[in-house]
């Protein structure tokens, strides 16, 4: 009846070996999961700011462009008038109007490198929080892992029962 027993107590712990092993793998795939979310969502991040980039150069382009149409339209209107475009009006207006520009590009600029860099700082971050995770699960199952194992193989040796060098020793 003892070694029924024993027997069965040794069954009931190896399912809680296999359990405890199955769980620790588990959270060694969960913590690599999501180590490559992390990893995924910093290219993410990057090709982000890359695109931020290209948006500014864009706008820079279209202010450029919307500038020359503006003196363009305004050299019209000048020689309509019968005034010239080089004159202190004409010259004026072009002035104030490249300085303007200047700055709407330079706002631009500054606009965009500091998207840029809150993308690259997020690129870093999440760069930092996928090899955290990893090492998270890696600490998980170092510390679980192998009392799994231990626990797995002392549950073996209650279901086989005692060995033959045990018995030959008693």
């Amino acid at each position: 009846m003892a070694a029924q027993t024993t027997g069965q107590a040794g069954k009931l712990q190896l399912g809680s070996g296999i359990t405890s092993l199955i769980s620790s793998l588990g959270q060694l795939q969960a913590a690599s999961i999501q180590a490559k979310q992390f990893k995924i969502q910093g290219t993410i991040d990057r090709l982000a700011a890359s695109q931020e980039k290209l948006r500014a150069r864009e706008q820079a382009v279209f202010l450029r462009k919307k500038f020359l149409q503006n003196i363009g339209s305004a050299n019209a209107s000048f020689a309509a008038r019968g005034i010239s475009a080089g004159s202190g009006v004409g010259r004026q207006l072009a002035i104030q109007g490249l300085r303007t520009l200047s700055e709407d590009i330079r706002a631009v600029e500054l606009g965009s490198e500091a998207a840029q860099t809150t993308l690259q700082l997020r690129g870093v971050q999440t760069q930092f929080a996928s090899e955290t995770a990893r090492n998270i699960g890696l600490l998980r199952f170092g510390t679980k892992g192998p009392k799994a194992v231990s626990s797995l193989l002392t549950s073996f040796r209650a279901v086989r029962g005692p060995s033959k060098k045990t018995e030959e020793e008693s």
